[in-house]
């Protein structure tokens, strides 16, 4: 691509492009739009038809009589004269009688209405108790500070227990009167009642499992509490949604594949290849993945993964697929035994939380190698999807291969700052997580060429710093380009920086899923521990990770459903990395 082409497909809608250089299609493009707004956007943007966001926002921007106008249609009075955005509050008076304010965004996007109604806003502690007494319940105690806070009370039996006003305006009343109601006669009446058998013979409480025959003659288990909320047997619901056998069968067919019928209702659908070798899939694999017969080459594999298995089989190391010996009875999709090197590759959707790969998952696989001295490799697919390249470069360091890596010493380099633009640039072509902002930013160059970046910040609340230290900073960045070894050069850049910049104390993590720390204890830095396993939102379908602290709860969100139950039903899945270690090295002057 070159930068001629781009610019005329700015013009024929009418922007003129400024940036006169073209890198790649990450790179930011400056340029004026028709109604001469000065913005920038990448060329992948621009194909995907992002456009001028001033433009984008006057044109969906509402005057103040259409705000007024929503607000009116339900019963609402709205107070505020102006419109100014989408996240300047606006003024009410709720169809209750309630003033309170919320945005635009939350109103017309969010779906968020009074807060008071909704039970999200702090009432008195008075009106709490009246609540209470009216049902002729007696408050014990407890400070009320907010809508979950643990208060006692008394139910006119005399029992005692805790709720909170969030548990109290959901339902919840005196447990021990609840439970003399239920008891396993009345539980077997209603099952019967939809024609199903019970077979135990205790109630033991609302979540435990109780077995039963379903109509259909199917065995198996369920709490009283999931009964009530109308859910039934679980291999009937399944059948009802699963494709059809038929559907199956054609899809195998197609391939060239002949279906085991058999297997209709298991986990993993069984097959006979073309090639006459009897092999098993699950639908999910076989449809999305493109998985196939492991014996014929394919290796049970994506096509993404494939394409790895591919690169490390062309540089010639020997290597096992899909091992279930080494961390038996766990998977281990590469496995580099000369290197004691295991490498997995991690489809977004089939490794996340919503897949049942919870927090543990992604860790417990490392740990289990650790454990008999085998380093593990986690790529996630966003990963080798977009950042592809630095993703080759980063292994071929960590096996020592790679005949086009270009080895650079130390000590041929000079070390000085570096504009932000520049390191920008540098970090989003050659390290896995991009630019992070710097107050400090070095650069490594061999003649006018730069090599390597390290960069130092001010620690941040995303990294659970609560206060800012005075000289304490964060090694934030660090990286080389791409293909090439810089030997000598981590050492290098931290004693510069430790010689030209008043600091008391520097710490950094290191990324568990790629590293095992060893650079930061060769350059001084001591270790003080591994973190927890932190996630990543990506949508449902998508294949970009979004870090938790960007859609992290807000205090406008509803206060009785947690972050993850409130991104679920925005349509938000997650995944787990291995956490990181944290190294720290202190100023002994």
């Amino acid at each position: 691509m070159k930068i001629q082409e781009i610019r005329e497909s700015f013009v024929s809608e009418g922007y003129t492009i400024l940036t006169n250089e073209y890198e790649n299609q990450q790179q930011k493009l400056e340029y004026v739009c028709p109604n001469g707004h000065k913005r920038t956007t990448n060329w992948k943007s621009w194909k995907r038809g992002s456009r001028c966001l001033i433009c984008k926002n006057q044109s969906t921007r509402p005057t103040i009589e259409e705000v007024r106008l929503s607000f009116e249609k339900e019963g609402y009075v709205l107070l505020s004269k102006e419109y100014v955005n989408n996240k300047t509050k606006l003024d009410y008076v709720c169809p209750e009688g309630h003033e309170s304010s919320i945005t635009w965004a939350d109103w017309n996007t969010g779906g968020y209405r009074c807060g008071y109604c909704a039970n999200n806003k702090q009432l008195s502690i008075d009106a709490v108790i009246s609540d209470f007494s009216k049902e002729g319940y007696e408050f014990i105690g407890g400070s009320y500070i907010n809508n979950t806070s643990t208060l006692t009370v008394k139910c006119p039996e005399g029992h005692e227990f805790e709720t909170s006003r969030v548990k109290w305006t959901g339902g919840n009343r005196c447990p021990t009167c609840y439970d003399k109601r239920i008891d396993i006669d009345l539980i077997r009446s209603s099952f019967n009642s939809n024609g199903y058998i019970l077979l135990s013979d205790e109630y033991v409480d609302a979540h435990n499992k109780l077995d039963y025959i379903c109509d259909k003659g199917h065995k198996h288990r369920i709490s009283w509490a999931s009964w009530k909320q109308g859910t039934r047997c679980f291999y009937c619901r399944n059948i009802e949604n699963r494709v059809s056998l038929e559907e199956i069968r054609s899809m195998f067919n197609v391939s060239g594949y002949t279906f085991i019928e058999e297997s209709y209702f298991k986990d993993k659908l069984e097959y006979v290849c073309p090639e006459g070798h009897y092999g098993s899939v699950s639908l999910g694999n076989w449809k999305t993945n493109g998985v196939r017969c492991p014996i014929c080459g394919n290796n049970g594999t994506s096509i993404q993964e494939q394409d790895l298995i591919n690169y490390i089989e062309s540089i010639g190391v020997d290597f096992d697929i899909r091992d279930r010996f080494l961390i038996k009875p766990k998977e281990l999709d590469i496995v580099i035994p000369s290197k004691k090197i295991a490498v997995e590759y991690c489809g977004l959707y089939w490794h996340s939380e919503l897949q049942g790969k919870d927090a543990k998952y992604h860790l417990d696989k490392l740990e289990r190698c650790n454990e008999i001295s085998y380093n593990l490799i986690t790529i996630f697919e966003d990963e080798w999807v977009n950042k592809r390249e630095i993703v080759l470069s980063r292994l071929k360091n960590v096996l020592g291969v790679g005949q086009d890596v270009k080895i650079i010493y130390a000590r041929c380099l000079k070390i000085k700052e570096v504009n932000t633009d520049v390191v920008r640039r540098f970090c989003e072509q050659n390290h896995l997580q991009g630019y992070s902002g710097a107050s400090i930013k070095l650069g490594a160059f061999l003649d006018d060429e730069l090599v390597s970046v390290m960069t130092f910040s001010k620690p941040s609340l995303s990294k659970g710093q609560r206060e800012v230290v005075g000289n304490v900073y964060e090694l934030s960045r660090f990286c080389s380009k791409i293909n090439y070894r810089v030997i000598g050069i981590a050492s290098k850049m931290l004693s510069y920086f430790k010689k030209n910049y008043p600091w008391k104390e520097v710490f950094s993590y290191s990324d568990r899923r790629w590293s095992d720390g060893n650079l930061y204890e060769r350059i001084g830095f001591k270790l003080i521990g591994n973190t927890k396993p932190n996630y990543w939102y990506f949508a449902n379908g998508g294949i970009n990770r979004k870090h938790r602290f960007v859609l992290r709860k807000n205090p406008e969100e509803p206060k009785d459903a947690t972050e993850w139950e409130l991104r679920q039903a925005q349509g938000w899945n997650r995944i787990w990395d291995c956490g990181n270690k944290k190294y720290i090295i202190t100023n002994k002057k």
